[in-house]
C-alpha cells in the first residue's frame, strides 16, 4: 500500500505543473468573460491575450475574443480570430457558426448560409446554428426555410429564441397567441432567454413586461448590448426619455460601431431639444452607414434588435 501511495505521489508531482498550467489558462478565459460582462472590454482583451500567449492554438479563447472584437466594432480583428481558430480545427462547429454569424451581420448572407450548413454537418444537434440560420433566412425572405430551421432548433432543446422567431412568422394570429402564452410559462434562466421573452412581450404590445425581462437580462449581464438597445427603444416609446438616453449612452460605450444606435439617439435628442447633439449623432450614423441617407427626414427610429 505504501509503495502504491508513493507511486501516486510521484505521478501527482509530475502532473501538477501541467494541471496547474491548464487551470491557469482556463481561469484566464473565464476571467476575460467575467470582465467582459462587467463592461471592462480592455481588461477582457488583456486576459485573452495572456491566454493566447500561453497557447496560441486555444480555440476557445480565439472564438470568445473574436466575438468581443466583432461586437465592439473591430470586425476585421474578429474575423481574423475566427479564421485562425478554424486553421487550428477546420471542423470546429462553434467557430463555423460564429463566422456565419459575422458574415450574416455584415451582409454576406450566402457566405453565412454556407458556414451554417458546415457547422450543422459537424454537429447536427447544434440548435443555435439552426436558430441563427433561420434568422438569416428571415432577412433573405426565405420564410418557409426559416420556419423549418426554428422548428428544428425547438425540437433539439426547446430554444426560446427559435420559439419567439417562429411565433412572429406564424400567419395564424390565434395560433401565434397560443404559442406566446406557452412561451410565457417557460422557465427562463439565461440572458438570451430573457431577451427572447422580452421580444415576445413587445411583439404583442406588452411593453412594460418586455422591459421587466430586459431588466432581468441586464442583471445577469450588465454589458448585454442588445438588451440595452431594446430597453432604450421601449423606454422612449413609453415616454421615459432620460432612461432611454442612458441606455443608448451605455450601449455606445460598449459598441460605438452600430449606426442604428446613433440614428435612434439622434431622434431622441432632437425630441429632448438637444439639436446640436442630434445633428452630431446623425452625422456619425451616416459616417458608419451612408445608406442611412435614405432614412433622413423620417421620425421613425430603428426598432428592437431581434435575436
Amino acid at each position: 500500500m505504501r509503495k502504491c501511495a508513493l507511486i501516486l505521489l510521484v505521478v501527482s508531482i509530475v502532473l501538477l505543473p501541467q494541471l496547474t498550467q491548464a487551470a491557469e489558462e482556463t481561469d484566464l478565459v473565464e476571467k476575460a468573460l467575467f470582465l467582459e460582462k462587467r463592461g471592462d472590454r480592455a481588461g477582457a482583451l488583456l486576459q485573452y491575450e495572456k491566454a493566447l500567449q500561453k497557447d496560441p492554438n486555444d480555440s476557445v479563447a480565439l472564438i470568445d475574443r473574436a466575438n468581443l472584437r466583432f461586437n465592439t466594432g473591430d470586425r476585421q480583428g474578429g474575423l481574423a480570430d475566427i479564421n485562425r481558430a478554424l486553421k487550428v480545427n477546420m471542423i470546429d462547429f462553434n467557430a463555423l457558426r460564429t463566422r456565419a454569424d459575422f458574415k450574416s451581420e455584415i451582409g454576406n448572407k450566402k457566405g453565412a448560409l454556407a458556414d451554417y450548413a458546415e457547422a450543422i454537418k459537424w454537429n447536427p444537434k447544434d440548435a443555435l446554428s439552426y436558430t441563427n440560420r433561420g434568422i438569416t433566412r428571415v432577412g433573405m425572405g426565405e420564410t418557409k426555410l426559416a420556419l423549418a430551421d426554428f422548428e428544428k432548433a425547438i425540437s433539439i432543446n426547446n430554444d426560446l429564441t427559435a420559439r419567439f422567431n417562429r411565433i412572429r412568422l406564424l400567419p395564424d394570429q390565434t395560433a401565434a397567441r397560443a404559442e406566446y402564452e406557452k412561451l410565457t410559462k417557460t422557465k427562463v434562466t439565461t440572458d438570451d432567454d430573457h431577451l427572447a421573452l422580452s421580444n415576445a412581450h413587445a411583439h404583442f404590445g406588452y411593453k412594460e413586461k418586455a422591459i421587466e425581462e430586459l431588466d432581468k437580462a441586464l442583471k445577469l449581464n450588465p454589458s448585454y448590448a442588445a438588451a440595452l438597445f431594446n430597453r432604450a427603444v421601449l423606454r422612449d416609446e413609453l415616454g421615459n426619455k432620460d432612461g432611454a438616453l442612458a441606455d443608448y449612452n451605455k450601449y455606445i460605450e460598449l459598441n460605438a460601431s452600430n449606426p442604428k444606435v446613433f440614428f435612434n439617439r439622434s431622434l431622441l435628442r432632437d425630441k429632448m431639444g438637444d439639436r446640436e447633439g442630434s445633428m452630431n449623432d446623425l452625422k456619425r450614423a451616416l459616417e458608419l452607414d451612408p445608406q442611412l441617407k435614405m432614412r433622413e427626414g423620417t421620425t421613425k427610429p430603428f426598432e428592437l434588435l431581434l435575436s
